[in-house]
């Protein structure tokens, strides 16, 4: 329908712009670790910082957020990650710019889980696979033209700029959904019909629930693969592998492209073959793909791109069946509340991925990175417990 199309278009840009906010502080990690003077691990908490402000915010609002009209919630998060945001650009130290990431992930992380609660309300099952490709589309997008125009800008106008300028646009997003999207109540009809739980029970009823219980866990070992990883994919490259700070937006723009085509492929081929099965075909190649990045040594900067792109297509390809799962393994009523806590699981497993990557991970006087096979090496462990736990995740009946 014309008019789901439209929303799925709007929620595929707040995305967009949540996405971009996220990413781009990776690819900025050479120089904030230069202009800042910080070691790997105090990169490590500016990245962290985020994700477990994200996801304690997430958990705390796994108890509440069915309560409201998912269009308010949606917009209030987002404004709250627009001011965090700017508040990046606008840091002048070490402290500050922690504090920033702190106020932008109190908010950011509840914008996955109303996104992906309204496009399980909004789709059924047989359309779900689609939907999802559409918004993991968005992080392809925000690789694409977010992150190389961002590092453009911090190359022109300093690190600060890509906040700010991301900032600005999520005004524009803001406003254009204010006015387009309807409200989203559907599901407080669902909820008014059942009897009034305490919020304690949505804890409990994931517990409890084995189908729901394997989604989490599922969400837990996908984000722990992927953000033993990433934090330092850029430091890696240029410390280690020779690619210059310039070339890093190659990175983004080439696997974007790639994965804006194979994010919407994967979800059509989920939705016919079964996601499950799409699943386990993507983890295995992310889980080779894995290895060859973390063990990759001075190469050209073609190879060099040749893998990281292979690494945005497994990683963004497999997370498209992954979330259908996911957020298919809970009812309706209880669904915005239910992705709160998997956002939750998603944000915390990322920080402490992060964290323990931190640890592992050593750099020295020029720059140099060791350690990094090691997070590869979890990488893996992650994944292949990963494809023992997608086959207990079920749909709610």
């Amino acid at each position: 329908m014309p008019k789901q199309r439209l929303y799925l278009l709007l929620l595929a840009a707040i995305q967009f712009v949540h996405v971009v906010d996220f990413l781009v502080i990776a690819p900025l990690g050479p120089q904030l670790m230069r202009l800042f003077e910080l070691t790997a691990e105090q990169f490590s908490y500016v990245f962290s910082a985020y994700t477990y402000s994200a996801g304690a915010m997430s958990l705390a609002a796994a108890f509440f957020l069915d309560r409201f009209d998912r269009k308010t919630a949606l917009l209030v998060s987002f404004c709250g990650l627009i001011v965090g945001t700017a508040l990046c650009g606008l840091a002048d130290s070490f402290a500050l710019l922690l504090v920033a990431r702190v106020v932008a992930g109190l908010f950011g992380g509840l914008i996955n889980a109303l996104i992906y609660a309204i496009v399980g309300d909004m789709f059924g099952e047989a359309q779900r696979g689609r939907a999802m490709g559409t918004i993991m589309a968005a992080f392809s997008a925000a690789s694409v033209a977010g992150v190389p125009l961002g590092l453009a800008l911090a190359d022109w106008q300093g690190w600060a700029a890509p906040f700010l300028v991301v900032a600005g646009l999520g005004v524009v997003c803001a406003g254009a959904a204010a006015l387009l999207l309807p409200p989203l109540r559907a599901h407080l009809h669902d909820r008014a019909a059942q009897p009034r739980r305490n919020p304690f029970e949505v804890l409990a009823q994931a517990a409890s629930n084995p189908s729901e219980r394997a989604a989490l866990g599922l969400m837990l070992l996908i984000m722990l693969a992927s953000f033993a990883v990433i934090p330092y994919i850029s430091p890696y490259l240029v410390f280690n592998v020779g690619v210059s700070e310039k070339q890093l937006a190659y990175v983004y723009l080439l696997g974007g492209l790639a994965t804006l085509g194979t994010s919407p492929l994967v979800g059509r081929l989920a939705d016919r073959r079964g996601k499950t099965r799409v699943f386990g075909w993507m983890a295995v190649a992310s889980g080779l793909v894995f290895v060859a990045l973390t063990t990759l040594p001075p190469v050209p900067v073609v190879v060099a791109l040749g893998v990281t792109t292979l690494f945005f297509i497994t990683v963004s390809g497999r997370a498209v069946p992954a979330m259908a799962l996911i957020t298919g393994a809970v009812p309706a009523a209880r669904r915005g509340g239910f992705m709160s806590l998997s956002s939750s699981v998603q944000q915390l497993t990322a920080g402490t991925a992060a964290l323990v990557t931190g640890q592992l991970v050593q750099s020295h006087a020029d720059g140099h990175l060791t350690g990094y096979p090691l997070a590869g090496g979890l990488a893996v462990v992650a994944t292949v417990l990963a494809l023992l736990v997608v086959r207990r995740v079920q749909p709610a009946g």
